[in-house]
């Protein structure tokens, strides 16, 4: 009977385990997020300044959507003035499929029979003969199919503001959107919103070094734009990922193996919570109440097998066999080798530390490998630096891959050569 309890708890314990840690899906509830408190604060403040906007951008893997879910749950709460709508963009849409798709979450009370209390031209196949005077339907509905231009969002969020609804929208990934013109009647609907001290706020989120990657002309919205910059997060915030799921969990963890788990996270979130959703059933298949280095060597071995599909594509790609090439070997090196502020490194850094990893006769050919990896052929994985001085400098294009071969690198020996 008792080993029956403790299967059964065991099982609990690990599906509360895929509740708590999920690398491959953002943060959907507060009870989970963790760090990000100064942006968080920055943004709730915008929602509170007439004609005052949102752009959250950064690089890929910093958690810029799940702070966009928070921002949505903590303003789509029951006691908040706050109606939230937040929808992903998509490669092709146009700015009137944008806005009728975030009007969908919009919910309004209008006088159905006169059709005028709403305050914007109703679409004139919508049937209301089944509602009562005062209904609260989804905003499109009362839209149709219309092709809205900025002009008409901008009469749309007046109505609303006469109604006394207070609206965020939030368009995530809007970095998807290769249309110039939608970008333009984003620039020129923010710039009217703010002029027209609508207390509407619109958050736009994406990939970005800067919002010169995300909007059009956007040099008459700096009055009314807030800019919010997603970087890595710090060690600190990681550790509060790993504390809070834990703790939940009713798990220790040893700090050797905490450390290791920062580490290996590089500042990116999911991969904290790749290593600790396996660092956490590994302990608890052994019925573990305390993660120890043993189990994180279970997780980086599964972490590696459970990497996501763009990531262990690109590695594939790049080191390709080539009868006795030592492409793996040049890239695992670059991964591991120290950089600079901006995550730069140089062509003796990469040779320094193959002669660490024990890695022969690659004085002059690791050059030859090192460029090639910045090659269509296999997947341009580095980019070259432009410098116009000695030596040569390189990054990767996506820094989660970078990630992803220190893990690599461990599960291979080199790493504990050189850091543990």
């Amino acid at each position: 009977m008792n080993g029956d309890t403790n299967t059964s708890d065991q099982s609990e314990q690990l599906a509360r385990v895929n509740r708590v840690f999920t690398p491959h899906t953002p943060v959907e509830t507060p009870q989970f997020f963790a760090g990000r408190k100064s942006e968080l604060h920055r943004i709730q403040d915008t929602l509170v300044e007439t004609g005052c906007h949102v752009i959250l951008y950064g690089n890929r893997g910093v958690g810029k959507t799940s702070l966009a879910n928070i921002i949505g749950s903590v303003n789509s709460a029951e006691d908040s003035p706050i109606q939230c709508s937040k929808v992903s963009c998509y490669h092709n849409e146009k700015f009137h499929q944008l806005w009728l798709n975030a009007f969908k979450h919009i919910y309004v009370n209008t006088e159905i029979p006169n059709k005028r209390s709403i305050g914007f031209p109703i679409d004139p196949n919508f049937d209301d003969n089944s509602l009562s005077s005062y209904s609260s339907i989804p905003l499109s509905q009362l839209i149709g199919n219309k092709e809205l231009e900025p002009s008409d969002v901008l009469d749309i969020l007046q109505a609303l503001d006469r109604q006394k609804n207070l609206c965020l929208f939030i368009f995530d990934e809007f970095d998807r959107v290769d249309d110039a013109k939608v970008k333009d009647n984003f620039t020129f609907l923010l710039k009217s919103l703010s002029d027209n001290s609508t207390t509407h706020t619109v958050m736009l989120v994406g990939i970005a070094d800067d919002i010169d990657g995300l909007l059009e002309n956007h040099q008459s919205l700096q009055r009314c734009l807030k800019q919010v910059f997603l970087d890595c997060l710090s060690n600190s915030e990681l550790e509060e990922i790993i504390d809070n799921g834990l703790h939940y969990l009713g798990l220790k963890i040893n700090d050797s193996v905490k450390q290791r788990i920062i580490f290996f996270s590089q500042g990116f979130p999911q991969f904290t919570h790749l290593l600790c959703k396996y660092c956490a059933k590994a302990a608890i298949n052994l019925f573990k109440v305390e993660i120890d280095i043993d189990d994180f060597n279970v997780a980086v071995n599964q972490a590696i097998d459970d990497t996501f599909q763009a990531i262990s594509g690109a590695y594939q790609k790049a080191t390709m066999n080539d009868r006795g090439s030592i492409y793996e070997q040049v890239l695992i090196a670059s991964a591991i080798s120290d950089t600079d502020a901006y995550s730069t490194f140089t062509s003796p850094d990469v040779r320094n530390t193959l002669t660490k990893c024990g890695v022969q006769n690659c004085k002059n050919s690791y050059l030859r490998y090192l460029d090639a990896l910045t090659e269509k052929d296999r997947g341009s994985i580095l980019k070259r630096v432009p410098s116009s001085k000695s030596p040569r400098r390189f990054e990767f294009r996506n820094p989660l891959i970078r990630a992803h071969l220190k893990m690599k690198a461990y599960q291979m020996g080199y790493i504990k050569q050189i850091y543990f």
